[in-house]
């Protein structure tokens, strides 16, 4: 039996023994967090893995991941206070990194309003435009600021605008005690 289907009987027998057994949700976060633990340990990036509810944290020896999402997921408390998050918009989502951040929100505003609100905004904050890009259903502005790069995207989907806003920073290095 090759690697392949070994692993695919394992990770199908798992399965099966949490279906069956109900272990319910638990369970299967568990048995989460052990497949992608693995696949990235193959990959050379041995890792810890925790999933909790509607959060996934990846630590490495590099740094840590958080990805949130569903209803009850929020602005995370490390995001930059000098960058705007849409005023009445819904966070859907929010991934931190070392390397930055970014959120997925959704408002019923139209793309042209939420671009007008970052460059007032962002510019107040001491951000410079660095470019912009405008469309009837898509539009984007990116921002610099010292050694920090925000950029905003808006697009309609449906009867909602969907706000992608991503902030990278250079990663923190690391001193010599640690």
């Amino acid at each position: 039996m090759n690697t392949d289907m070994t692993k695919n009987l394992l990770v199908g027998m798992v399965a099966a023994c949490a279906i069956l057994s109900g272990c319910g949700k638990q369970a299967s976060e568990k048995v989460t967090e052990k497949i992608i633990e693995h696949n990235l340990a193959k990959d050379g990036v041995p890792s810890e893995v925790k999933i909790t509810d509607d959060k996934m944290t990846i630590q490495t020896k590099d740094g840590s991941m958080t990805v949130a999402g569903g209803s009850s997921v929020a602005v995370p408390d490390t995001f930059p206070k000098d960058v705007l998050v849409y005023d009445g918009a819904k966070v859907v989502s929010a991934i931190t990194m070392p390397e930055g951040c970014n959120l997925s929100l959704q408002t019923t505003d139209q793309p042209d309003k939420i671009i007008g609100a970052y460059k007032t905004r962002m510019t107040a904050e001491g951000w410079q435009e660095a470019a912009s890009v405008n469309t009837a259903q898509h539009s984007m502005v990116s921002f610099k600021k010292e050694d920090r790069t925000t950029t905003v995207m808006a697009m309609v989907s449906k009867d909602k605008t969907q706000i992608v806003l991503t902030v990278e920073q250079p990663k923190k290095k690391k001193t010599e005690g640690e």
